[in-house]
């Protein structure tokens, strides 16, 4: 039984008990009425029964007070209580509308996100399949080369064969110096690993790779490493400026993935330190575990270029993580060790 319901009990057995009281002073004044008519003015009997009688009207008349005391302030608690139980139902009402409402906005974000992930999907196929055409399509060529080569005039076999490549590869690169260009630009390419380390301590530095290599999963990289930029003062790499952060960007505008600050990266400004450029402003640059070794430095991991990391995400994910981390340690290395003189 709930409040209300207990006080709406309380205050109908308030108001049968007054309803009783009166009839009962109803019918005793009635009573008396006819007692002083039977009774002789000024005899005896007649006095005590008026005293008698009069304190009993007395007696139920402040029964009747005292239930009044009560039965005001307890209608007006009922009163409230009813008052506000209306408002809790009409907060229901307004509550379940926004329950529905969100409801609502859950299932069009929900078909939203399945649409976007089925046109990833789609779009991650046709990747693929563009790249088995693009495999059986050399496979062609060499089968064309194959025919053309053991013919009488040798110069026609060459002239056919390498209009064949032409065709297909205008600045007539191998599929290893496509894979490499591809793998560097930004536009083509897509980032697997990522390293990072806060301060000068190896041990703070971590190297995180995407465990299926999906545009999903490389939002998700980016997020975490644009949260881990707004923290720090200063970013410092080894050709940041020209490689790194320009992949960054446009694999972050690709994937919509928003930045979480503006690098200022002037030559004189404070935000990014590239050792690289520090060291090399014009030219002549060298690769940087090729100076580590020159420098005398520890070089944990060994050399790994881009055609070589989609070999070993693939092969050994484990091993990349510790490649890329490998590059974060030299770096730090070499900011302790030009500290007052290139940084």
């Amino acid at each position: 039984m709930t409040i209300l319901e207990m006080l709406r009990a309380t205050l109908a057995a308030l108001t049968a008990e007054r309803a009783a009281a009166v009839a009962a002073l109803e019918t005793l004044n009635t009573a008396v009425v006819a007692r002083q008519a039977a009774e002789p003015d000024g005899s005896e009997a007649r006095s005590t029964m008026l005293d008698t009688e009069s304190a009993t009207l007395d007696a139920t008349m402040a029964q009747v007070r005292s239930v009044d005391e009560k039965l005001g302030p307890l209608q007006a608690r009922i009163t409230e209580l009813e008052q506000s139980l209306a408002a809790s139902e009409a907060r229901v009402v307004e509550l379940e509308r926004e329950r529905d409402e969100a409801s609502r906005l859950a299932d069009e974000v929900a078909g939203f996100y399945r649409t976007a992930v089925a046109k990833l999907v789609a779009a991650e196929s046709a990747a693929s399949t563009a790249m088995r055409d693009g495999m059986m399509e050399a496979a062609r060529i060499a089968e064309y080369e194959a025919d053309y080569a053991p013919m009488p005039s040798t110069a026609f076999g060459a002239h056919i064969a390498k209009a064949i490549r032409t065709a297909r590869n205008p600045a007539g690169d191998s599929e290893a110096d496509k894979t490499k260009k591809m793998s560097v630009t930004p536009e083509f390419c897509r980032i697997v690993a990522i390293g990072i380390g806060f301060g000068e301590d190896a041990k703070d530095v971590q190297g995180f790779v995407s465990h299926t290599g999906s545009a999903i999963e490389e939002a998700e990289l980016l997020e975490w490493w644009w949260d881990c930029a707004k923290r720090a003062s200063t970013i410092a790499g080894y050709n940041i400026i020209g490689f790194d952060l320009p992949v960054i960007y446009v694999r972050s505008a690709i994937l919509g993935v928003k930045p979480t600050r503006k690098f200022d990266m002037r030559p004189w400004g404070t935000d990014v330190l590239d050792l690289m450029a520090t060291r090399w402003p014009r030219g002549n640059q060298m690769k940087l575990k090729d100076l580590a070794r020159v420098m005398g430095l520890d070089v944990p991991a060994g050399d790994c270029d881009g055609p070589q990391v989609a070999a070993l995400y693939r092969d050994d994910p484990v091993k990349l993580a510790e490649y890329v981390k490998s590059d974060v340690i030299i770096c730090q290395q070499l900011r302790r060790m030009w500290r007052g003189l290139f940084c």
